[in-house]
């Protein structure tokens, strides 16, 4: 004989079972270990995603303690231009000591010691822009068909050249325009591109592939922008092996692009004069 449980489907909504109030229950031993497993089973996912929703808290609270390490560090010791050249937090957050805090078992969110972080970052900042230096400038190297100097220590220098052109893909797929993606030339430029990211909406398969969840530096050779450099420095009558961006600037010259149609602005008619920056890569 069947009938309506008085208690048990109430019970069993409690700890989230879908099953109906109206549901019957057969009043038999069998019957009753079955819905007592099942009951178990939902305690058991419960307490699980309880578990899991308090852990992923716990770390949040831990990520946001080395953030604001990391923000208080940069503040202090580096000037607000150089800001957006550093490492974001989420690269920091993998250094060893941050990393070990971030994991730990305990229950507690504990605390950040001051100078063991100041250590670690001052370490991390000093070498942070090695790596980078040298791929960039492995990459300029072979797009201008040259190779580094035996015993040349200020290999580096040639980051610094007018001819050292890149574009930064991630940025460029953020551009509503093709000639709003910009190129990107000597160090002072490129050094603030480091770590930029494509958003996972336009990132492609090839970029996908070759990030592999790491920080890879999204710069690349801008081919194109260095033989317009070329054609410029040629121009200007300058030598492109030792003629820096730096020089470029100071020396501010004005180019116009002869295929592009004459435009009225502000009642006159004719061609737009751009900056030697806006010309690389036009």
């Amino acid at each position: 004989m069947l009938y309506t449980h008085p208690i048990l489907p109430a019970f069993v909504v409690s700890v989230g079972d879908a099953i109906s109030i109206q549901r019957i229950w057969p009043t038999t031993f069998t019957g009753f270990r079955t819905v007592l497993r099942r009951i178990e089973i939902w305690v058991a996912a419960a307490a699980q995603a309880r578990l899991a929703d308090e852990r992923k808290e716990l770390l949040q609270k831990r990520q946001k303690l080395v953030d604001d390490m990391y923000h208080q560090y940069a503040t202090s010791r580096f000037a607000a231009e150089m800001w957006s050249s550093l490492p974001p937090a989420e690269v920091v957050r993998e250094l060893k000591y941050f990393k070990r805090f971030i994991s730990s078992e305990s229950e507690e969110v504990g605390d950040l010691l001051a100078e063991r972080s100041a250590e670690q970052l001052d370490a991390f900042i000093d070498t942070s822009f090695e790596k980078p230096k040298k791929v960039l400038t492995m990459v300029s190297l072979l797009a201008n068909g040259k190779k580094k100097a035996e015993g040349d220590d200020c290999w580096f220098e040639v980051l610094e050249l007018a001819t050292a052109v890149f574009s930064c893909p991630p940025c460029d797929a953020d551009a509503e325009t093709a000639s709003e993606a910009a190129a990107l030339v000597g160090w002072s430029e490129l050094k603030n591109h480091l770590y930029c990211a494509l958003p996972k909406d336009k990132a492609s398969t090839t970029m996908a592939h070759e990030r592999k969840g790491k920080p890879e530096f999204p710069l690349r050779a801008n081919k194109n922008g260095t033989k317009d450099a070329l054609s410029l420095l040629k121009l200007l009558e300058l030598d492109p092996s030792t003629t820096t961006a730096e020089e470029l600037d100071k020396l501010d010259p004005r180019f116009l692009c002869m295929c592009c149609p004459r435009e009225a602005s502000k009642s006159q008619i004719g061609r737009k004069a751009m900056k030697w920056r806006e010309s690389v890569g036009y």
